[in-house]
C-alpha cells in the first residue's frame, strides 16, 4: 500500500493526483484507468478538505493499493461525521462528489474510526497491454 500526508487545503486535491496518477503510471496502469482512479481520489480529498474541520492542523491520511482487479482509494480525516450524498439542483455548482464516486467505482464506503473516519473506494483499472 502506497501513502501520503497532505495538509488540509484544496491545493491538496492538485498534490494527490499528480502523484497517484505518476505512481499508477510507472506500475503500467492505462491513462484512462489513471484518470478514473485520481478523479475519484480527487473528490474523497475534496470533500474531507470541505466538509471535516481541521484537527490541530493535522494532516489528511491518503492511501491506495493496487490489486488484480482496481485500485483501492483511501482518505482518513478527523471528522467522525459520515459523508451524505446531496441531490444538488441543476444549476448547483457543486454537491456531485460522492455521486461520481459511485459512478467510477464499482464500489465504496466508510469505516469509523475512535477519531475520525477513513472513506475508501475500489476504481476498476486496466493494464497497457505489453507489446511482444
Amino acid at each position: 500500500m502506497s501513502a501520503i500526508e497532505v495538509r488540509h487545503e484544496p491545493t491538496s486535491a492538485g498534490l494527490v493526483r499528480r502523484r497517484v496518477g505518476a505512481d499508477l503510471a510507472e506500475r503500467g496502469i492505462e491513462p484512462e484507468s489513471i484518470d478514473e482512479v485520481v478523479l475519484v481520489l480527487s473528490e474523497l480529498v475534496g470533500n474531507a478538505v470541505r466538509h471535516t474541520p481541521r484537527a490541530d492542523d493535522g494532516p489528511l491520511a491518503v492511501r491506495w493499493e493496487l490489486d488484480p482487479d482496481g485500485v483501492t482509494v483511501e482518505v482518513t480525516d478527523a471528522s467522525t461525521e459520515p459523508p451524505r450524498p446531496r441531490t444538488p439542483g441543476s444549476t448547483e455548482p457543486s454537491g456531485r462528489g460522492l455521486q461520481i464516486v459511485a459512478a467510477v467505482s464499482d464500489d465504496w464506503g466508510v469505516v469509523p474510526l475512535r477519531s475520525g473516519k477513513r472513506v475508501w473506494a475500489h476504481v476498476p483499472v486496466h493494464r497497457v497491454a505489453s507489446i511482444s
